[in-house]
């Protein structure tokens, strides 16, 4: 008698986003460096999704509230921001980094293609900022629509 082999599933290692409304997931390919208290310039008000900037390795990075981007209440700002400088997904020379701003330490994640789930009543929610939703437990995470978010960036920065 023989033990079946074991069932493997894909898998993804990503960053879980703590944010004010939804959770969110970045595969940890897209991320450049998590930044603690970057030294940011405001352009927006408080209710634009267009925080600010920061330089950073000989770049300016526009930093962005996914929270406003999707309409929710952004977190009241502290002095411990962080910002996760992510690449751009699409060849542009507009700007090759973004960053999301988050106020708590980022966690790693590594969630397996069984987690994936893409729920049609959440979809129009957000419209297209988000790409799928992972459902781990009872608690839902956004894997956002990076390419959305992006031609949002550069149709402001023009």
């Amino acid at each position: 008698m023989s033990l079946a082999e074991p069932e493997i599933y894909p898998t993804l290692s990503c960053l879980l986003l703590p944010l004010n409304g939804n959770d969110v997931l970045l595969p940890k390919s897209i991320v450049k460096e998590v930044v603690y208290k970057p030294n940011l310039t405001i352009l927006g008000d408080e209710e634009d999704w267009l925080v600010g900037e920061i330089d950073w390795e000989d770049y300016v990075v526009p930093v962005i509230s996914f929270e406003r981007l999707c309409n929710q209440t952004r977190v009241a700002k502290s002095n411990h921001i962080r910002a996760v400088i992510c690449y751009v997904t699409e060849n542009t020379e507009s700007f090759p980094l973004y960053a999301i701003e988050v106020q708590s330490i980022p966690r790693p994640l590594i969630l397996d293609s069984r987690a994936l789930n893409n729920h049609d009543g959440m979809m129009s929610k957000y419209s297209e900022l988000i790409s799928y939703y992972v459902k781990i437990g009872s608690k839902e995470l956004a894997i956002p629509n990076f390419q959305k978010i992006e031609e949002v960036l550069l149709t402001r920065a023009k």
